[in-house]
Order: C-alpha cells, then structure tokens, then sequence
C-alpha cells in the first residue's frame, strides 16, 4: 500500500467512527483528532451516526481543529458493523481506520499507523488501547481482559491474530475486497473480521506505539450486558467457524482462561486487584450465559446444534 501522496491524491486515510447516541464521548473524540501530528490534508474523518433518535450532527460539540468532518446516517440502529460498512462506502482514503467514539487519540496515534503500514505492505494494522478510567474499577476489568486477550493472540505482533475494531487500521481495496465488516454480527464483529481476512492470506501487524485512550465507562449492569451480548458473539463466532471445519464447537484452551483471571495481577496483589479479579470472573460468567444462552436459542430455532 502506498502511503506517500501528491497534492491533487485522495487522502491517505479515512477515519470511521460509528456512533449512537453519545454526542459527549463523541465530541471528545473528535476535538483529540484534531491535536494529531499529522497534516490534515492527509486524513479525513467520517462518523457513522447508528440511527441516534437525535442526529449526532446536530447535536455534537465540534470546533473544526480535526477539519470538515464527513457524515453518514442510518435511519435505524443496525448496529456499528452496519455503520462502519456504510462510511466505509462514501470513504476517499487509502487507508480504513475504524475507531470508537469513546476513545482519544494520542497526538502520534496515526503516525505510529503510518508507520507500521509502510513496513508491512497490504497488512491490517491494529494499535494498542489503554484506560483512560483507572479509577474506576469495571474499566480497569476490562483492560485487563484485552490485555490478556492481546497477550494470548498476539504473542508475536508481526503475525497477530485479532485486534479489537476499536483501533484498527485496514487497506481500503482489500476491505472492499472481503466484502467490509459482517453485519449479521452485532458484536465480535471485529473477531469474525480477523478471522476472514487471515484466512484470505493476509497478515495482521501490531502497533504498540499507535495509542488510543479507552474513556469509556460502565456501571457494574452495562459492564454484565457487554460480556453478557460478547458470549452470545461468541457462540456465533464459534458455530460458524465450526460449521466451516465440519467439526464441533470449541472453547479456547482453559490456560486462556487462566490467564484473565491472573491478568489484574500483573500490577502486584492489593485489595484492588482482588476486586477486579473477581469482576473479570464476573465477566466470564456473563459471557457464558451469554454463549449457552445463544446456544440454547440456535438449538431450539433449528431443531439441532449448530
């Protein structure tokens, strides 16, 4: 993939941000683009508004500094896989750079993307994530989870194997090539995508240095709805991949398992890492609800296992 671009070229990236109804974080978002190292000429931003009862546009705070932002609107929330294929189609980069409306930009994030694509030719590039809540403690749980989860899938960071979509970086032609993001998922959306795009022989690189700050915040009842609906992804994820090999369907091996329970450990032992310990346990019982739930419900519907 071509980074360097002459005056009268496309921009070299689009910057997708799917969004529903969060005007705040979303603005926050928007006003850390503009504080990049980065020409302005060379990236676009786009937002994907989910079908927000009140259009983002007219209701979010943006003093220009990342320049003219581009918009797309669904009439309906279908989800930000749907919202992100959407901008994705109107988008001029050469480069996808898909984004959550609740994470900040650190002023070389897109540099570091940069970066990384120039020495990995017709590679997916994801940067690393960090929590911009560590006061608070289901923020803190779910750091430590994508943090094992990193661990695990990416031990050597030239031959990833997942990255979240909440900071991931795709050339735009092999996007298009893959048919986009699968909007059947309305979660692990981002983990079907892997998925498909290694198995089309191309490679996933990371960039530990391309940061976004993760500003999102739960209480412990959303915190028990997004692994709840993960579980359910999951069951998804892993029927389907089942279905393709002929085989059963298949947890990950329990050192995995292991391995986020002992992740908040990492810091030392306190009063604190015991507590978030035991919410990555919670975590952990709301996505296998979620998955048995999902399970029970394809099973069901059809008559048999998926």
């Amino acid at each position: 993939m071509a980074i360097r671009a002459r005056v009268e070229d496309p921009p070299l990236f689009s910057i997708i941000i799917p969004s529903y109804q969060r005007p705040g974080p979303l603005s926050a978002c928007l006003a850390s683009l503009g504080q990049l190292n980065f020409r302005q000429t060379d990236f676009e931003v786009i937002v994907a508004d989910d079908g927000s009862p009140a259009p983002l546009e007219q209701t979010v705070a943006y003093d220009g500094s990342a320049g003219e932002v581009r918009w797309v609107r669904h009439s309906v929330n279908e989800g930000p896989a749907s919202a992100r294929n959407r901008a994705a189609e109107i988008a001029r980069g050469q480069c996808l750079v898909f984004i959550d409306d609740d994470t900040l930009a650190e002023p070389d994030w897109l540099k570091q993307i940069q970066q990384t694509l120039c020495l990995s030719p017709g590679c997916a590039v994801g940067g690393k994530v960090v929590n911009g809540q560590p006061k608070k403690l289901c923020a803190a749980a779910d750091q430590a989870i994508l943090d094992a989860v990193y661990a695990y899938y990416n031990p050597d960071p030239s031959r990833a194997r997942f990255f979240a979509s909440m900071n991931l970086a795709v050339p735009a032609d092999a996007f298009h090539q893959l048919g986009g993001f699968d909007t059947s998922y309305r979660v692990s959306e981002d983990r079907e995508f892997c998925s498909r795009w290694l198995a089309s022989g191309r490679g996933l690189v990371y960039a530990g240095d391309a940061v976004l700050i993760h500003d999102g915040h739960r209480n412990l009842a959303a915190f028990w709805r997004r692994h709840y609906e993960f579980g359910k992804g999951a069951y998804r994820f892993r029927s389907v991949e089942a279905h393709k090999a002929a085989g059963r369907v298949r947890l990950e091996p329990s050192n995995f398992y292991r391995s986020l329970l002992t992740a908040p450990f990492r810091s030392g032992v306190s009063l604190r890492t015991v507590v978030v310990c035991g919410l990555v346990g919670l975590s952990q019982a709301a996505s296998a609800l979620g998955f048995f739930s999902q399970s029970w419900r394809d099973h069901n519907s059809t008559g048999r296992s998926s």
